[in-house]
């Protein structure tokens, strides 16, 4: 209904993600860009990258996002990546780094379905723990 509303774009593009739609990202992506601020652009893209098994691209756009000095990207939003690339140790720091900055999105942890492989790990099972939803999923 708002064009100019980037969640609406962001929610589109992780459903065509999931759905394995990549042919139909580009004019998403286009309108997403146009809509959002850089680094939500670059993170996004990033996102994409390691779905699409470019996880080299991936983890270096993600590893600009994270050394960014004054404005950053979600921590949360940079652990996924992390995670989808393979790069748990990463992605561990990104989630102690986004509990620490109090991150909004952390609270999505619990059902956030590219953290699903690392689930049972203890140090996701901790934090879960300091967050409040502990017990809120199964491994």
């Amino acid at each position: 209904m708002d064009p100019s509303f980037p969640p609406a774009y962001a929610s589109l593009i992780y459903n065509l993600v999931r759905a394995g739609r990549f042919q139909d990202l580009p004019p998403v992506m286009e309108a997403y860009v146009k809509v959002c601020d850089e680094l939500e652009a670059k993170g996004m893209r990033a996102y994409i990258l390691a779905h699409e098994g470019k996880k080299d691209e991936a983890r270096k756009l993600a590893d600009e996002l994270s050394a960014e000095p004054t404005r950053r990207l979600s921590p949360y939003s940079l652990a996924v990546i992390y995670f989808v690339v393979g790069e748990d140790e990463k992605g561990f720091e990104m989630l102690e780094r986004a509990y620490r900055d109090r991150d909004r999105y952390l609270g999505f942890m619990w059902i956030e379905d590219d953290l699903v492989r690392v689930r049972g790990d203890l140090r996701f099972q901790s934090l879960l723990e300091k967050v409040g939803l502990a017990g809120r999923i199964r491994t």
